[in-house]
This record gives C-alpha cells, structure tokens and sequence, in this order.
C-alpha cells in the first residue's frame, strides 16, 4: 500500500478531524439543549401565572379589612339555612298514622278526638318529630292496655306511647289521653 500522507500530515489530518466531530457533537449538545429549554418555557409560564393567582389568593384570604363581614355571613348563612328547613320539612303520611290507629281500636275503645302536631329539631340531624294525642274512653281497662299494646306493635312508624297511669284508675268506662310519639323524620 502506498502512503501518500506524511506522518506529521496525517497527524494534523486526524486533528483536524477531532476538531471537526467535537464542534459537531458540541453543536448537537446546544440544539438539544436549546430545544429542552424551550419545551420547559410553557410550563414555566402557566406555574409563574398560578403562583401568582395562589398568592393572591392567600393575601385576600388573610386581608382582614376583606374579611370582616365573614362571621356576619356565616350567620346569615346559618338563619338562611334555619328558614330554608322550616320551609322545606319534610311531612308525615298522617294519613298512615291515622290508619295504624283504627286499625288497633276495637268496639271496646272510643275516641272523641285526634291532635296531630309535628315539632322540628334545631339541626339537620334531629329532624321532625311528630306528636299524635288520642281522647277517649275505654269499655275496660284491659282493652285500652291491649289498644296501647297494639298501638306499640308498629316500631317503624311510631317510637314511643304514652298512656299515664292515672288513665288505668278505673277499672270500666275509663277516659284516657294516649300521647303518641312518632318516629322522626330526618331531612332529605
């Protein structure tokens, strides 16, 4: 094989050639990097705008000239919220009621008269209790003690009956005053 190149010439050559591939790789390194930094230009726009909105945020929230009139809010809320329940209570099937009632009186137990009421909690979680106050007379104290029974088989729709003991002094013809508690109504 014939060498046309002397070895200082060559030398240079191979020089020339580093050169020429470090400033090519060195120029591959820039673009990458150009270009990385322009895909991260984006993003750093939208979190520099939303540092911005979060720190205004926080100023406005800790501002107390803003925020004076906030307990005042929150008790209108609260009397808002007090009104609304009272509107929108929800209601007993009295209808029901009325029908579990005459289902349990025999021949044996008389009424004269039926009071229905509905008291509301003071929060959500009470609900609305209902209150039914039955008159009457009885032929036997038995029949009115089997009517309260009867009356106290249904747990879903009524919680508590009351018959006072006053009401069992007669043995017949006994008058009575039975105050039924009704389950409660929660809102909706």
């Amino acid at each position: 094989m014939l060498r046309l190149l002397l070895p200082t010439e060559k030398k240079m050559l191979r020089l020339e050639y580093a050169k020429r591939m470090l400033t090519l790789a060195s120029l591959m390194v820039a673009f990458v990097l150009a270009a990385w930094g322009v895909a991260q230009l984006p993003g750093y726009v939208l979190l520099t705008a939303e540092a911005r909105v979060l720190h205004e945020s926080l100023r406005v929230a800790t501002d107390p000239v803003l925020n004076k009139d906030r307990e005042a809010l929150k008790e209108e809320l609260r009397m808002v919220s007090k009104q609304l329940r009272l509107i929108d209570v929800p209601a007993y099937q009295v209808s029901q009621v009325l029908a579990h009632v005459t289902e349990a009186q025999t021949r044996a137990i008389g009424l004269s008269s039926i009071a229905f009421d509905t008291i509301s909690g003071e929060t959500e979680e009470e609900g609305t209790t209902g209150m039914l106050v039955l008159t009457g007379v009885a032929q036997t104290r038995v029949a009115l003690l089997q009517f309260r029974d009867a009356l106290r088989a249904n747990k879903e729709l009524i919680s508590d009956v009351d018959l006072p003991l006053a009401s069992l002094a007669k043995d017949i013809d006994v008058p009575f005053v039975i105050t039924i508690t009704l389950t409660p109504l929660t809102a909706l």
